[in-house]
């Protein structure tokens, strides 16, 4: 019988009944089956940020399903890993696989769940060797946001002085970066502290991205008397942590302003002198008051009003002036008191016929004092007359010479020093001769020294030039009637405004307030300017204590139309104090600055130190870009152009009209004014070149000129030039134009030649080496300069090295490589070192063709 059991759901035994019989059936289970597919990692969040938990919950298929038939299979969790490094296993609640996992670093990280597949060997679950599975989860961890800026140091102002001009004052501007990851929200600037309300702050903006930034400005408000001043300063902005500096601002005091109300009453012998103490004493206590007495100009010092002047002479009419003293230096001084006549005792002249009190100021006149003690080389001699007056608020202090003390003086003397030395801090000092003592002086080759307590002004007599000032007075005036006027003042406001505004254009710090030169022929109302000399002129100026000498990059002669210019400059010690010793060819306004420079493509040069120095000295200026192109050949007109500013010569002297120099051209200034020196002269065709390469033989007759110019060696008599170049095998290629300065170079000491045997006079310059030369083959010895006693062990290579003397004018070079502009540079002596040159065709036939010079 035939039976079908029709439920094939139903497991285990099956009864079917039949009308005839009872057949028992059994029906044999099927295992169940694990798919990997069923498989499954997630987690609770999938962004968070770093530092926060994760629920991670893995789950296998048929995981909890228990074991009924042999055969059945289910995947179960085993364990877990991250991309982070970090790894553990699950644990089991309530059937579901879990684990609590705390992110660690920000990034995407993925997780991974490792599952074990298991087999019902009808007692137990098993293992299943080599059925794993893995399921990945990917979880993104965000930084915690920071809020953070840069650090910002304390800041403090330019010092004042009390009584500053409204808005003169530093404004400090403050850079804020923000360096956190979140943006800034509310950032804002706030003061605190004993001086808050005496700066004032500009807002930064108020939100500021991660990563960029912004700026606010802090200054110090208009009017603040003599103090220092500091504030707090707080950045904040929302969730940041506060960022805190101080600002100070130091206010010096002034000097104070004039007495006033000066009444004198005279006596015997005397004068007792009254007078109103200044309403305004500059914000430092008046210590006490000087009195001027003219004429004679003679200092008296009292503590306070009235003040009696002694030693006065009777029968003479004299009026004072009163000045107050603080702790910033001498006040202005006042108005003239009235004019009083001491009298002997026994005189019946009643006081009452004493002239009442006049406000005029004393003008400039003729010197009317007594008792100068004029320095004849060295010794004190009483050889001239002194004068105090006021001049636009200065006040102006003469020394005259006198002729007749000081010739009697000089019939012994040679070339004699006479030297003027001022006491005090006159704002205006000035030393008079007359014409005819300024001839015997120039006869005797004299020197005139004037020294104030901030400079020296030393002046050979011959550069005044009398015979050419004569004549532009009018020759039909006698000498002794013409004045000659050497003057050092404070330069007048608006020429300081001139120099700061020079300053900020070009980048540069003045070190020391300026001081002008002056010298000036008179005659009644003619005046003429000496504003230029036929030779170098030397100035010293005193550095004060706490002006660190490193920090002076050079003197600069800065021009009324704000024109500026290095001029020759070296640091000196004397009797332990520092000194910048000046030398140039012109008077004007003359000022110590700081300006550090670097050239970008210098930076890996081995004369990098030389490049920058010459470029701070504001020699050369580079190719744009802060760049040097220190490898580049240097032409004539690049040559002519750094030999000018080294020297520091004023550009515009009149020159020649060369027929290939446009005079739009940048260097048309620079060749003219080399012209105008002597230092070239271009080609018999009416030509310069200026674009031509320059060689060694070229520069060497411009170095030999500047020699001359500078009086660093005498020309070469006209016998001992081919004597002097006999020992070299390559003197024929040595043009016959150049034979007696290359010469001149040869027994200076400036040119030794190559290998020792080589002049190699039609190489071309380079500005990275100049000549292929080893080092010891074209060395130049400093004793050979006569400068043993102050250069006593250095050796310079070839090339043109004494350019960097000329433009010190006999002052010790730099250490390191010397550079003379944009295409020459030659270096100290370096042991078993080669430089690279550019080799010019031999032109001996050339040079017989065509006569070159420069």
């Amino acid at each position: 019988m035939k039976v079908t059991n029709t439920d094939s759901s139903a497991t285990g035994r099956q009864t079917e009944t039949a009308v005839s019989d009872v057949v028992k059936i059994t029906v044999i289970p099927v295992p169940k089956a694990a798919n990997a597919a069923g498989n499954s990692l997630t987690a609770s969040r999938t962004t968070v940020w770093a530092g926060e938990t994760v629920m991670l919950q893995a789950t296998g298929d048929r995981q909890d399903m228990p074991g009924t038939t042999a055969g059945d299979e289910r995947y179960i969790p085993t364990g877990w890993s991250s991309t982070d490094g970090t790894s553990g296993t699950f644990y089991l609640n309530a059937n579901r696989y879990l684990v609590s996992y705390t992110t660690g670093s920000d990034g995407n990280h993925t997780m991974t769940a490792a599952f074990q597949k298991q087999t019902w060997n009808g007692s137990a679950w098993t293992h299943a060797a080599g059925s794993t599975d893995s399921k990945t989860a990917g979880i993104t961890v965000n930084a915690l946001p920071t809020y953070t800026i840069e650090a910002i140091g304390n800041q403090t102002a330019e010092v004042l002085k009390q009584g500053y001009t409204a808005g003169t004052q530093e404004s400090k501007a403050i850079g804020i970066t923000n360096t956190g990851n979140a943006n800034l929200v509310n950032l804002r600037a706030v003061f605190s502290g004993g001086n808050s309300s005496d700066f004032v702050l500009t807002q930064p903006a108020s939100t500021l991205n991660s990563g960029a930034s912004t700026s606010f400005t802090v200054q110090a408000k208009d009017g603040l008397a003599a103090g220092t001043y500091t504030a707090t300063v707080t950045v904040m902005a929302n969730s940041m942590t506060n960022v805190t500096f101080t600002v100070t601002q130091q206010v010096n005091p002034d000097t104070p302003a004039a007495p006033t109300g000066v009444q004198a009453v005279a006596g015997d012998g005397q004068a007792t002198l009254t007078f109103t103490p200044p309403t305004d004493d500059g914000g430092s206590a008046i210590t006490g008051y000087e009195v001027i007495v003219s004429p004679g100009g003679r200092i008296v010092t009292g503590a306070s009003s009235p003040i009696t002047i002694t030693g006065l002479s009777n029968d003479t009419s004299y009026t004072f002036a009163v000045r107050a003293l603080n702790s910033a230096g001498e006040g202005t001084l006042s108005a003239a008191s009235n004019a009083v006549v001491p009298t002997s005792s026994s005189s019946e002249e009643s006081p009452a016929q004493e002239e009442t009190v006049t406000s005029v100021t004393p003008p400039v006149e003729e010197p009317k004092g007594k008792g100068a003690t004029i320095l004849v080389n060295g010794k004190p001699e009483q050889a001239g007359i002194v004068e105090t007056t006021v001049r636009n608020g200065q006040t102006v202090l003469t020394i005259t010479l006198d002729p007749k003390s000081l010739e009697n003086k000089l019939t012994t003397e040679q070339r004699p020093i006479i030297t003027l030395s001022v006491d005090g801090k006159p704002g205006v000092v000035i030393g008079e001769l007359n014409g005819q003592l300024v001839k015997t002086l120039e006869q005797r080759q004299a020197v005139i020294e004037i020294r104030t307590g901030r400079t020296t002004y030393i002046l050979p007599v011959e550069r005044l030039g009398i015979d050419a000032l004569s004549a532009g007075i009018g020759k039909t005036v006698a000498l002794e009637d013409i004045r000659i006027q050497i003057e050092i003042s404070e330069p007048a406001a608006e020429m300081l405004r001139v120099v700061e505004a020079a300053a900020a254009q070009g980048g540069f710090h003045l070190v020391l307030p300026p001081i002008d030169y002056t010298i000036r022929a008179v005659h009644g109302d003619s005046s003429i300017p000496v504003s230029s000399f036929d030779a170098y002129v030397e100035r010293q100026i005193a550095l004060p204590d706490g002006v660190d000498p490193n920090k002076i990059t050079t003197a600069v002669v800065i021009g009324p139309d704000g024109t500026v210019r290095h001029v020759p400059t070296r640091i000196v010690v004397k009797d332990g104090k520092y000194y910048a010793v000046i030398r140039s060819l012109t008077n004007s306004t003359y000022a110590l600055i700081w300006n550090p420079l670097e050239f970008e493509d210098a930076a890996n040069h081995w004369a990098i130190a030389a490049v920058n120095d010459m470029g701070s000295r504001l020699i050369v200026s580079g190719v744009g870009g802060n760049r040097f192109r220190p490898d580049q050949d240097i032409t004539r007109a690049e040559f002519a152009a750094i030999m000018v500013r080294g020297l520091g010569m004023e550009q515009g002297k009149d020159g020649a009209s060369f027929t290939d120099v446009n005079a739009a051209s940048w260097y048309s200034d620079a060749v003219q004014t080399a012209y105008g020196y002597g230092l070239i002269s271009g080609f018999e065709d009416g030509s310069f070149r200026p674009d031509d390469k320059i060689t060694r033989e070229q520069a060497m007759v411009m170095i030999a000129k500047a020699m001359e110019l500078t009086g660093l060696a005498e020309p070469v008599a006209s016998a001992d030039p081919e004597q002097l170049l006999k020992p070299f095998i390559d003197t024929e290629d040595v043009s016959e134009w150049a034979r007696s300065r290359v010469a001149a170079g040869l027994q200076s000491g400036i040119v030794t030649g190559r290998d020792g045997c080589l002049l190699a006079p039609q190489v071309y310059l380079q500005s990275g080496g100049g000549c292929y030369c080893s080092a010891a083959s074209a060395e130049i010895r400093i004793n050979r300069l006569k400068l043993q006693k102050r250069y006593p062990a250095t050796s310079y290579g070839f090339g043109v090295p004494l350019f960097f003397y000329l433009i010190t004018n006999k002052l010790p070079l730099a250490q390191g490589p010397i550079v003379f502009g944009n295409g020459l540079l030659v270096t100290p002596i370096r042991p078993n070192r080669r430089y690279q040159y550019a080799a010019k065709p031999n032109q001996s036939g050339r040079r017989k063709r065509l006569k070159k010079q420069l």
